[in-house]
């Protein structure tokens, strides 16, 4: 039993850290004067860039840090809100759209985090029992 709590908590461990390096390099890129090329020719890149981010970036929060589902969404439409008041200042345009990819992204995010986490819940019932 020992065993399997030294290994959530380690899982713990390594979801916040890649929390903290998704976070940086959301602000990088957001915030970085020239948008980095993609190379594929991929309609609405940006906002698929937005979606993917921040879907990585809620389920790492949540799995990691066990928040509500309603504040883990808070804060992603804060950290998407404050991105785009600061763009402008970087050269870059401020779009609503990217706050509403932002917000598809954290949602579909949040629903994987629920799910490791209910695995995490699952996982300990079972070694409990056992």
């Amino acid at each position: 039993m020992r065993g399997s709590d030294a290994a959530r908590r380690t899982r713990l461990r390594i979801f916040r850290i890649l929390a903290w390096v998704v976070s940086a390099a959301i602000l990088v890129l957001t915030l970085s004067p020239t948008i980095p090329d993609v190379p594929l020719h991929v309609s609405h890149a940006d906002k698929l860039s937005h979606v993917l981010a921040f879907f990585v970036w809620a389920a790492l929060v949540t799995a990691g840090w066990r928040w509500p589902g309603w504040l883990v969404l808070v804060v992603a439409a804060g950290f998407g809100i404050g991105i785009e008041l600061v763009q402008p200042l970087t050269g870059r345009d401020a779009e609503l759209a990217d706050i509403a990819a932002d917000m598809a992204g954290a949602a579909a995010g949040l629903w994987l985090g629920l799910r490791l986490r209910a695995g995490d819940r699952d996982a300990k019932t079972r070694d409990g029992a056992a």
